[in-house]
């Protein structure tokens, strides 16, 4: 949940775990500005043995311009159907996420022009999310068809 005051929250998104799963992993980016107060809560319900659980919270506010803006990093086709092109993304972490922040895919690129197979994504709207060497993150949207 999100909120401007801390006392009116909204809901970010909501995520049901038919499988009881524990090991689910998500990601949520938001383009708030650095000089902008936000208020964040974490709310994960487990019922196993009626305990409450919240687990792994990682924030991390980077203002740093990115370096990786400058790079112009570039895909292409949006929306694709079975292959997205990635243009100089040389030495970055790619991770894709769906809406809710589930991590689909994370690796490593060390060529600056790639291909990533998306044939297997359900058809919808990703975030692809690239981060350098220095920590510097860049973050765009893509429509799988």
């Amino acid at each position: 949940m999100e909120s401007a005051d801390g006392i009116t929250y909204s809901s970010l998104f909501t995520h049901t775990d038919t499988q009881n799963s524990l090991t689910n992993s998500y990601q949520y980016f938001t383009s708030v500005p650095a000089s902008t107060t936000r208020y964040l809560k974490f709310i994960y319900t487990l019922k196993v043995g009626g305990n409450i659980a919240i687990d792994d919270v990682l924030i991390d506010i980077d203002t740093r311009v990115s370096s990786l803006e400058a790079q112009e990093i570039s895909i292409y086709p949006n929306p694709a159907k079975s292959v997205l092109y990635i243009n100089n993304a040389q030495n970055s972490s790619i991770v894709i996420t769906d809406m809710v922040g589930k991590i689909i895919s994370n690796q490593i690129s060390e060529k600056e022009n790639l291909s990533l197979n998306i044939s297997d994504l359900a058809p919808g709207i990703y975030m692809i999310r690239f981060v350098n060497n220095n920590g510097a993150a860049f973050v765009k949207k893509f429509i799988k068809q």
